[in-house]
C-alpha cells in the first residue's frame, strides 16, 4: 500500500494505491497519521479507486484514520471505491459508519 497528498484548493487530495492489506496497513499507518496531522483541521478526499483488496487489518486502518481525522478537527470522505472492496464494506455495515461516496 501506498499514498500520496496534494493539496488544491484548499482541500487534502489522498490517492491510497494497492492492497489494505496487513502488511500494507501496519507498515504505513504511523506515517499516514504523521501526513494527516500536517493538514491539520482541513477536508479531505480519499480517493480509494487503486485499491483492489482489503482486509480487516484494512477496515482497521480506516476507521483509525477517520478517529484521527475527527481528533484533529478535519473532516474526511471515503471515495471511488473498486467494485469489490465495496462489497467488504457493505457486508461489514462501515458504508453506514464511515463517510463514503461510491
Amino acid at each position: 500500500m501506498d499514498f500520496n497528498f496534494n493539496e488544491v484548493n484548499g482541500r487534502v487530495q489522498v490517492k491510497i494505491i494497492g492492497d489494505m492489506d496487513v502488511m500494507g496497513a501496519t507498515m504505513n499507518k504511523n506515517l499516514f497519521f504523521e501526513k494527516l496531522k500536517q493538514y491539520e483541521g482541513k477536508e479531505f478526499d480519499i480517493d480509494m479507486s487503486k485499491v483492489n483488496y482489503i482486509d480487516s487489518t484494512g477496515i482497521g486502518f480506516l476507521i483509525s484514520v477517520y478517529r484521527e481525522a475527527k481528533k484533529l478537527k478535519s473532516t474526511l470522505i471515503f471515495s471511488n471505491f473498486n467494485e469489490n472492496v465495496f462489497k467488504v464494506l457493505k457486508m461489514t455495515n462501515l458504508d453506514k459508519a464511515l463517510p463514503i461516496k461510491y
